[in-house]
């Protein structure tokens, strides 16, 4: 895959990763229906791409990773059909983020709220700097916001807490509620990132991208479903050489 430089959103390609980074940053990187459709065609094409295995998520500068809806472009939308197309443009991207095989890594470097918040969520893993901090604030503005997807990942009420009282929290806090793999201090995020990307690009691409469907279909299926589900994909999995060769290799080693 090319190296990919969009109106708002580039992407940088090498070593078998690509960084997408949301280049708005004196708009604090906030989402507006440009981002969310130059982001969903770079994903789109990360996904075809044979030479990518792990993708990186960023926003440019240091003050946010993503800062939510853009509340300007959402004061401008006059119906309620306006508002459904805007939000329907959300959840195709989060859909597509968990479509695609490769690992996405989120790097949080700064503000996470509202729909940057869920977008954070939306990636497979995320590591975040100390000074980072995250929030659903969309009640202080008369919506809803994280609702469907918190209860899930934090339980019913600590859900409501992020929710209705819109508050934000810290990287540290956030790590506490598992919405967040590692808290680094800023000058280590990239030496933290780079670690992780190098170990999922020594990892068996097509396991990595099993677990990905797996863990998607937990969420989407229950437990049974998915323990079914899983049954299945580790079977196609073992089935071919480079599984057992890996087996064999491990059997073989002298203690």
């Amino acid at each position: 895959m090319e190296n990919l430089f969009l109106s708002d959103v580039s992407v940088l390609c090498g070593g078998g990763a690509a960084t997408v980074r949301i280049n708005r940053e004196e708009k604090l990187n906030a989402l507006n229906s440009g981002v969310l459709d130059q982001l969903c065609y770079v994903f789109r094409e990360i996904g075809k791409a044979r030479d990518i295995r792990v993708a990186v998520l960023t926003g440019a500068g240091g003050r946010a990773f993503a800062a939510g809806a853009d509340l300007a472009e959402i004061a401008e939308l006059g119906n309620i059909e306006a508002l459904r197309e805007y939000y329907r443009q959300f959840n195709i991207l989060y859909s597509i983020m968990g479509e695609i095989p490769q690992p996405i890594v989120a790097r949080v470097n700064g503000w996470a709220f509202g729909g940057g918040c869920l977008l954070a969520l939306a990636a497979d893993l995320v590591i975040a700097t100390d000074k980072s901090s995250f929030s659903q604030p969309e009640v202080n503005f008369g919506f809803t916001g994280g609702a469907a997807l918190l209860p899930r990942l934090v339980g019913r009420h600590r859900a409501a807490e992020i929710t209705m009282l819109g508050r934000p929290f810290t990287a540290e806090e956030a790590c506490r509620m598992g919405l967040v793999n590692r808290v680094v201090e800023e000058e280590e995020l990239d030496g933290e990132v780079a670690k992780f990307t190098g170990q999922l690009l020594k990892k068996d691409v097509l396991a990595l991208s099993m677990i990905k469907r797996v863990i998607r279909s937990s969420y989407e299926k229950g437990l049974s479903g998915a323990c079914r589900y899983e049954d299945e994909c580790s079977a196609i999995c073992l089935g071919r050489p480079e599984s057992r060769e890996a087996i064999l290799r491990f059997l073989n080693k002298k203690p």
